[in-house]
């Protein structure tokens, strides 16, 4: 079992979704479900108990675009320990 301080440097390592499903199962992270919250869509939030705190990842995608733009996606995962934001990352598609 990997302990908190390498899921930290870990977590700051995410660039892509994939790697971002690495670090989930790395870690045992499973669904907690999705919650949906305002302007930014909720792709996945998935959790798990490690060294007895509550670790909770929640990712969040937007898109920056405005009037005659074409940007990619946006991906903001935030990492929370005992429903504390310790971290975020963000990502381009």
């Amino acid at each position: 079992m990997k302990t908190l301080t390498e899921l930290h440097t870990d977590f700051s390592l995410i660039g892509t979704d994939e790697q971002l499903n690495e670090f989930a199962h790395r870690y045992g992270l499973s669904s907690i479900g999705i919650i949906q919250s305002k302007n930014q869509q909720v792709l996945s939030t998935i959790g798990a108990i490690i060294e007895g705190i509550q670790v909770l990842v929640e990712h969040r995608w937007y898109d920056p675009s405005g009037p005659f733009q074409n940007l990619p996606d946006m991906n903001k995962v935030r990492l929370e320990l005992n429903g504390i934001k310790v971290q975020e990352i963000a990502y381009s598609d």
